[in-house]
């Protein structure tokens, strides 16, 4: 006996499986006959198939896309796989979550202002190095549009294709499950993005040239630091504030992820340099105040006083004059209760006396 499909199970000229079942005239239409059952199961995929059906109009379209890539010199497979199943098979790392965007708009926007005519529904295999891709092409045989796409190492990238380059708004994941979030221009990570390397750092900001470039945030998951400013091919350069995880603060000039130039840290203990930097330590002319008043006015030579400075105990006691490696080394002057002594001092000690 042939299928007998009621009237009211059709929608746009396609049969409605989930409605024929649901139909109240299936057992007087002779839908449950062992026929029919049979194709019901075959073809209801959401319920019953772990893998999409290839209708006669999705065939049609698949081979046009063929097609039309052989006239480029693409040699592809269809896939007659879900696109989860074959992210999941390459990379156990990325889960649907990790690869949400907020893509409705995005697409609306892409595929109008690009007025795109061909869409994928199925993968499709690149016989070349065996990637993949489920998105739309244009009649120029190049991704444009939204689209999915899978490395042959794993990585997986969703968003926006403009001329067969990922471009606008997407997400890359790697196969060890790092990921970039955020915009993009012709190939390369551009504008403002999400970038996360696990175990290792997460930043939101600034990127140019596939690099972190222009003001951002960086947080670093191994020691638990936080750096805010500017970042010049992926270090730390110009102006910025690190707050370490104890709650010391650096504000200040960094060169290549270092303190460099001028800068102030305060220490949580209220101590606080204020003065000149160099590979992330105090070196040039400062001041040094500690919580009890006492204070420093000198030079540093990697976080040492060295050279000439002042050293303030109190209001009426102060040492003026060269040192070396942290002691008073050299000429010098010692005041102490409105007496002054001048001498020649060797690592901290008086040796000779001046009047």
């Amino acid at each position: 006996m042939g299928n007998v499909i009621c009237s009211n199970c059709k929608r746009n000229g396609d049969i409605d499986l989930k409605s024929q079942l649901d139909c109240p005239s299936v057992e007087e239409k002779g839908l449950n006959n062992s026929e029919t059952k049979t194709n019901s199961v075959n073809q209801d995929l959401k319920l019953k198939s772990k893998k999409p059906i290839i209708s006669n109009n999705l065939i049609e379209e698949q081979k046009k896309i063929e097609m039309k890539l052989n006239e480029h010199g693409i040699e592809i497979e269809i896939e007659n796989k879900k696109i989860e199943e074959i992210i999941y098979e390459r990379n156990k790392n990325i889960t649907n979550d990790t690869l949400q965007i907020n893509e409705t708009e995005v697409i609306k926007q892409e595929n109008e202002e690009q007025n795109l005519t061909t869409f994928n529904s199925l993968p499709i295999q690149f016989k070349k190095d065996g990637s993949v891709y489920l998105g739309n092409w244009d009649n120029n045989s190049q991704k444009n549009g939204f689209g999915i796409y899978i490395n042959p190492d794993g990585g997986v990238y969703k968003g926006i294709y403009k001329n067969d380059f990922i471009d606008n708004y997407g997400i890359f994941i790697d196969e060890q499950g790092n990921y970039y979030k955020g915009n993009f221009k012709n190939g390369k990570e551009e504008g403002e993005g999400e970038l996360l390397i696990k175990n290792k750092f997460k930043y939101n900001g600034g990127f140019s040239n596939d690099t972190q470039n222009g003001i951002g945030i960086e947080e670093n998951l191994i020691d638990g630091s936080i750096y805010e400013g500017n970042f010049v091919n992926g270090s730390k350069t110009g102006k910025g504030k690190l707050t370490f995880k104890d709650g010391t603060i650096y504000e200040g000039n960094f060169k290549d992820g270092q303190f460099d130039g001028n800068g102030k840290i305060n220490y949580i203990d209220g101590r606080v340099y204020e003065g000149e930097f160099k590979n992330n330590m105090m070196n040039g002319k400062g001041v040094f105040k500690w919580k009890d008043g006492e204070k420093y006015t000198g030079n540093y030579l990697n976080n040492l006083k060295h050279g000439f400075g002042k050293y303030e105990y109190n209001s009426n006691q102060y040492y003026d004059g060269f040192w070396l490696n942290n002691k008073q080394h050299g000429k010098g002057l010692y005041y102490l209760n409105g007496k002054k002594l001048n001498g020649l001092f060797r690592y901290g000690k008086i040796i000779m006396k001046k009047n």
